[in-house]
């Protein structure tokens, strides 16, 4: 299977799909939520679109941006534990980390599917505190999204870092993160202030 063969089980569903990153392959996911209650109980059409969608096109919608590794490497060296969640299956999710070479710059992984529950909960924060050793208290999140990242963190009690990847905070109901970073290059140099 191949992203193409995904194309045809939604082009009906999403004529001017073209994927163009990130954000059009959330649309992606969900799209294959659609798909099930547009094929009903047709539970090979749906096993097919989501192993197409999340164990090949996901994946492939990962970037790979220059600074990640050398900042987690910064970090690294500055005696921080660096753990990474995130939202997803066992399978797409270490796909991703393998093919952007990060699979072995975290002391710990938390992936939500090996969880039972994806953020916002608390719980991949909390298996993630326990799995780095260090109480929620003392840790920061960093992320994207201002309920999954930014509020979910801080309710497991982590002070979050937003980066403004979308450079516009969509939710106002929500309180905005007490740091914030265009991108995570800016994270030595922020830690380095608070620190001080």
């Amino acid at each position: 299977t191949s992203c193409g063969t995904y194309r045809l089980y939604t082009r009906p569903l999403l004529p001017t799909w073209r994927p163009r990153g990130r954000r059009d392959f959330q649309l992606l996911y969900i799209a294959s939520g659609k798909a099930h209650f547009h094929f009903g109980d047709k539970e090979e059409i749906i096993t097919a679109v989501h192993e197409v969608v999340v164990d090949k096109c996901w994946a492939l919608a990962a970037v790979k941006l220059p600074f990640t590794i050398p900042t987690l490497n910064k970090l690294r060296q500055m005696g921080y534990k660096i753990g990474l969640i995130t939202n997803g299956g066992h399978n797409p999710q270490t796909l991703k980390l393998k093919m952007l070479e990060l699979e072995d710059m975290f002391d710990a992984v938390v992936i939500s599917g090996d969880v039972g529950v994806h953020k916002p909960n608390p719980e991949p924060f909390m298996v993630l505190a326990e799995k780095i050793g260090v109480d929620p208290s003392e840790m920061m999140y960093v992320g994207d999204h201002p309920l999954n990242d930014v509020e979910g963190s801080r309710r497991a009690g982590y002070t979050p870092v937003w980066v403004r990847t979308t450079g516009n905070w969509y939710l106002p109901e929500l309180e905005r993160a007490p740091y914030e970073v265009d991108t995570v290059a800016e994270l030595p140099e922020l830690l380095a202030k608070i620190d001080k």
